[in-house]
């Protein structure tokens, strides 16, 4: 019997089997993809870790330790940007802010042989079915080349959105459709600056969202576009539309998925399941990122777990409690500054945003809890109520 069985092969999913194997805890890591990361649905862009760890509380820093050391080394960088160009309808502002674009596949592939050097198991191609709880155990059915009956003590939903751990487990969480977001991925080539991120907020092929140009390096460029369920517009159409706007060629095929962006969820753990990454709730409302969060919520969960053997209910307790704590104020700013959005996007006034000194649009958007424009946006977290 494993003590762990993980569902999912991403950020959140390696980042876990890496820490809990090396503990010497017995894991079973399963993912659907042949694979791992093939393909990586995802821009990769990482804000400079000087900023983006300024999202998280102070209390959290080992956490965010971690992520830096997975994400942020060297070995995964395939471009450094300095400058981040948001493109108000018409109307450009450009952002003095820093990051890197990194393979994620070398991130997610070395956290993942760290996990396999510990006796950590992985079985590609092949896919969750359900599970039942059975004697304190439990049962999960699982689907590859054959399928078969594994028993675990705990199921770990780190297989994105909609998560079937999720639902097999009776996590249910509704995703209203304002708070559902649908994304495209390509590759692109063409001109662009190599040294900039190009953010646009166009209610013809982005409406509730933004759409992007990312520099991989070499003139090979990842480009998408986000749009909110809530309006209905076909993806496809407005992803050919932005390659259009941008002079850029597509290579190779469209990916796409669907984000969660109202954030965290309301059930993320039972004493026999966790959620973490995409599948409990933790897209930034206001950028998308979830590899940073995928992160953090991995290690929470790592550090939780000797409890949960102990007693499971408090573990539990503990971990949801823990995973507030860490995500809910900073992601109810992003949730606030993605409605303002919004407001102004039905209203066609975006344009108004370009009055807001680059300084403060630069601390929302990278969510940085010093920046005077996240503190005003925090300000009715601190009224008491």
């Amino acid at each position: 019997m494993y003590d762990l069985l993980i569902v999912g092969c991403g950020p959140a999913g390696a980042s876990l089997a890496s820490l809990v194997a090396e503990e010497g805890f017995k894991v079973l890591v399963v993912e659907r993809k042949r694979e791992i990361e093939e393909p990586t649905i995802c821009g990769e862009f990482l804000p400079d870790f000087s900023l983006i760890r300024k999202a998280f509380p102070d209390e959290f820093r080992p956490a965010t330790e971690f992520m830096r050391k997975s994400f942020y080394s060297d070995e995964f960088t395939l471009n450094e940007t300095d400058w981040v160009v948001i493109d108000l309808s018409g109307k450009e502002k450009t952002l003095n802010l820093k990051g890197k674009i990194i393979s994620r596949k070398k991130a997610v592939s070395q956290l993942i042989g760290m996990a396999k050097n510990h006796g950590a198991e992985v079985y590609l191609s092949t896919s969750y079915v359900e599970s039942k709880i059975s004697n304190g155990r439990v049962i999960s059915l699982l689907r590859g080349k054959k399928k078969s009956l594994e028993e675990s003590r705990i199921v770990v939903g780190a297989d994105g959105f909609p998560s079937r751990v999720s639902k097999s487990m009776g996590l249910n969480n509704t995703v209203k459709s304002e708070d559902l977001a649908h994304v495209t991925v390509q590759l692109a080539e063409g001109n662009y600056p190599e040294r900039s991120i190009y953010m646009g907020f166009y209610m013809d092929f982005s409406p509730g969202g933004y759409a992007w140009v990312i520099p991989r390096g070499n003139g090979i460029f990842s480009v998408g576009v986000g749009a909110r369920d809530s309006y209905g517009v076909n993806l496809r159409d407005c992803h050919d539309k932005f390659l259009r706007k941008m002079g850029l060629e597509g290579v190779g095929q469209i990916f796409g998925k669907a984000l969660p962006v109202g954030g965290i969820f309301k059930n993320i753990a039972n004493s026999f399941s966790l959620l973490i990454g995409d599948a409990a709730g933790l897209v930034m409302p206001v950028n998308g990122g979830g590899i940073p969060t995928a992160a953090v919520s991995s290690f929470i969960a790592a550090m939780t777990l000797k409890k949960w053997f102990e007693d499971p209910q408090e573990a539990s307790k503990l971990f949801k409690s823990s995973m507030i704590n860490c995500f809910e104020r900073t992601f109810n700013v992003a949730l606030r500054a993605r409605k303002i959005v919004d407001l102004l996007m039905r209203h066609e006034l975006l344009s108004l945003l370009w009055i807001i000194p680059p300084g403060m649009l630069r601390g929302v958007i990278a969510l940085d809890k010093s920046s005077f424009g996240y503190k005003l946006l925090d300000l009715p977290s601190r009224v008491p109520v």
